[in-house]
């Protein structure tokens, strides 16, 4: 059979799907090696280090949520007056310490 271009070749998957297939191959990987790999990566996660690596990863996903709706905005051309990036700059980092405080609160409470 011939490709119907020349430039039509094997194709090599993207990094998103590569990143993808990995993490399947991690959770069978966990489910197969039983409750004690569970038992160990739970008591890590409530550690102090681990408390603290999730407090990280929270702050670094709002941080990402704000910072993205901003240069959406910016991408809709709004913001682009130095007073309003510094505004919006701020508030994205209000805005972060907003919602992980709240996403706290709400798992040490529940």
């Amino acid at each position: 059979m011939v490709p119907l271009s020349d430039h039509v070749g094997p194709v090599d998957p993207a990094p998103v799907d590569r990143h993808c297939i990995g993490r399947r191959f991690d959770w069978l990987v966990a489910v197969a090696a039983g409750g004690e790999v569970f038992a160990a990566t739970h008591d890590f996660i409530a550690s102090p280090i681990g408390v603290l690596l999730l407090f990280g990863w929270s702050v670094a996903f709002f941080y990402h949520l704000c910072s993205g709706i901003r240069h959406l905005a910016w991408d809709a051309g709004y913001g682009f007056e130095i007073r309003d990036a510094y505004r919006t700059g701020y508030t994205v980092l209000a805005a972060t310490v907003v919602l992980t405080v709240l996403a706290w609160l709400y798992v040490l409470l529940a």
